[in-house]
């Protein structure tokens, strides 16, 4: 059994080494540690080859890292950066074909000891249940870790749901990428990410909930950290107005990325949830206020409540055949 950790890395030297300490100290050491560096500027690559050094080529697999200077951002490369080359690391473990199981990383995160084990085991248990070749995935709490202290849990601390139906997720990203454990068939089938993803936790997350099964461990695996240079949720409030001018153009990606998934497993899905994303669809179509009236209306809502505001945003000339 081989589990491939999937690490994305760009200019992570201040905090890359707790990282990869926590991980070469798992308690479970069925892993491969699957390294791409999107073109870092600072130590960043030199670290990695440390560890490299230190716990071999068959440990800790380094990727060839990008050219940013010859970068077209075309095609596949018109994705933001994270999510290139988190499709890149899938597609490599993908075609590599010796991992059973994937987990995504972030490079400035600590995991808890037990991290991989506890989340294995749910796997396991989900397996048992609903057998290998249905997309499987399972995903964990997280602590907060801010410069100035700690909170216990990422959900908490952003009053979302614990719980979420298909709906829901259509129009929200519950799943928190680096507390991830997929199975091989879901990694199958959600590569390559496509360009109208959201993030790449979101897209195997809404693959996932359409067409297999999804487990949550209501427990901290590990600490999420903080600070101004995060790609999502970073601790910077000088951020706000960029996140704000975005905030209501926020429909516009989910249904680019609901018109992706209809066409990568839309003739697959179980008639309740094709009939869900169809109708999301649908209602893409109309103008506002109605489209985001009919969404909050009939259940594709987001939580907190105040953050269905996106529903109202977006340009008001989608049409469902353009998707």
């Amino acid at each position: 059994m081989t589990i491939d950790i999937l690490l994305a890395t760009y200019n992570g030297a201040k905090f890359l080494r707790p990282q990869l300490d926590s991980i070469v100290n798992q308690t479970n050491q069925d892993w491969r540690l699957v390294v791409r560096d999107d073109g870092s500027r600072d130590e960043t690559p030199a670290i990695l080859r440390e560890y490299q050094d230190k716990y071999g080529t068959d440990k800790i697999i380094i990727l060839p890292a990008t050219d940013r200077s010859k970068v077209s951002y075309e095609g596949l490369d018109k994705k933001i950066p994270v999510i290139r080359n988190f499709s890149a690391l899938m597609k490599w473990s993908k075609e590599d074909g010796k991992a059973d199981y994937f987990m995504f990383c972030d490079q400035d995160d600590i995991w808890d000891k037990d991290k991989v084990d506890k989340t294995l085991a749910a796997m396991k248990q989900m397996e048992q249940e609903h057998g290998t070749e249905l997309p499987l995935m399972v995903h964990t709490d997280a602590r907060m870790m801010f410069p100035e202290g700690t909170h216990p849990s990422f959900r908490g601390s952003r009053r979302g749901r614990l719980e979420t139906t298909f709906k829901n997720d259509l129009v929200q990203g519950p799943t928190q990428g680096c507390t991830v454990m997929m199975n091989r068939k879901l990694a199958d089938i959600s590569e390559p990410i496509p360009d109208e993803a959201r993030m790449h936790d979101m897209w195997v997350g809404l693959i996932a909930k359409a067409i297999g099964k999804v487990s949550f461990i209501d427990e901290a695996t590990m600490d999420y950290r903080q600070h101004e240079a995060n790609v999502v949720c970073g601790h910077d409030h000088r951020k706000f107005g960029r996140v704000a001018s975005k905030v209501m153009g926020m429909l516009d990606s989910f249904t680019e990325q609901a018109g992706a998934l209809k066409e990568r497993i839309g003739n697959n899905m179980p008639p309740k949830e094709k009939e869900e994303l169809n109708r999301f669809l649908e209602i893409a179509g109309h103008r506002q206020p109605r489209r985001g009236l009919e969404l909050f209306n009939e259940g594709y809502s987001r939580a907190p409540w105040d953050r269905n505001i996106t529903l109202f945003g977006g340009r008001n000339d989608h049409s469902v055949s353009s998707l």
